[in-house]
């Protein structure tokens, strides 16, 4: 089955599978070993549009056991 990962916005306060999704879908984790796989931003600008004091949180689907030596870069710029 399907193995995924969502990045998510998360206030505080908020429970992680709670927090808005900032990708249009979630990253499969059963890609190919040792090579980066890339998520595609959501439609909407202010599920990614982070506000001070919220936090980044990783939500999986499906059977991890499968799964080994997972790294997540989030990339942020400032907006003034």
């Amino acid at each position: 089955g399907a193995v995924t990962v969502m990045v998510t916005k998360v206030p505080s306060g908020t429970a992680k599978a709670a927090g808005t999704d900032t990708l249009s879908a979630g990253i499969s984790l059963k890609g190919v070993a040792d090579t980066n796989a890339t998520g595609t931003l959501h439609g909407t600008a202010a599920n990614y549009q982070f506000a001070a004091g919220d936090g980044v949180a990783l939500v999986t689907t499906g059977t991890l056991t499968s799964v080994d030596g997972v790294g997540i870069t989030c990339k942020f710029k400032r907006t003034v």
